[in-house]
C-alpha cells in the first residue's frame, strides 16, 4: 500500500527518512510527493510512534528567513514553528512545503536543524533512505530533484 492522492492533497503528513549524512523530518503540507515517500508509508507510520518518544536533547538552529518567506506575522510564527522544533530537537533536519496550496509544486525548505550533526546522526532507526542528500542550508529546492 501506499500514500494516496488522495492522502497527499488532503493531509499534511509527517514523513521520516534518512540520507547518507542524516535524519529527516519532512512535512508534506498537502502536497504531491515523489513516488519513493509515497510507496514507503508502512515503514513510516510504523516510525511515527518511535519518534513521539525521543528525548528533545539536541540544540537546535531555526531559519531566520521564515517569517518573510511565509509572511508570517509573530504569533503565527511560533505557532508554525512547534512541530519542526520538536522534531530538530528530536535529532532530525526538519523541511516544510514551501507554496502551500500548490499540489504539484514540491518546493521545500529546512525549518529547523540540529546545531552539530557529526555526532548526532541516532543509528538503528528503520527508516527508508535516500541516495541522495537533501540540502542543509536554509534556501529552498525541488524535493523531486533529490528523490526521484
Amino acid at each position: 500500500m501506499s500514500y494516496t492522492e488522495i492522502e497527499q492533497f488532503t493531509l499534511d503528513l509527517d514523513l521520516f527518512f534518512k540520507d547518507s549524512q542524516k535524519n529527516i523530518h519532512l512535512a508534506s503540507g498537502g502536497g504531491k510527493i515523489p513516488d519513493l515517500l509515497a510507496n514507503s508509508d508502512e515503514i513510516n507510520e510504523n516510525f511515527k510512534d518511535t519518534a513521539i518518544l525521543l528525548d528533545e536533547d539536541f540544540e537546535i538552529e531555526v531559519n531566520q528567513e521564515l517569517m518573510k518567506v511565509l509572511n508570517l506575522k509573530e504569533t503565527e510564527f511560533q505557532n508554525y514553528l512547534f512541530d519542526f522544533v520538536k522534531y530538530a530537537k528530536k535529532g532530525f533536519f526538519s523541511y516544510d512545503k514551501t507554496k502551500l496550496g500548490e499540489f504539484d509544486d514540491m518546493t521545500f525548505h529546512l525549518v529547523a536543524k540540529p546545531k552539530n550533526n557529526k555526532s548526532q546522526r541516532k543509528k538503528g532507526f528503520n527508516l527508508l533512505k535516500i541516495n541522495n542528500s537533501l540540502p542543509e542550508t536554509f534556501t529552498t529546492f525541488i524535493l523531486s530533484d533529490y528523490i526521484k
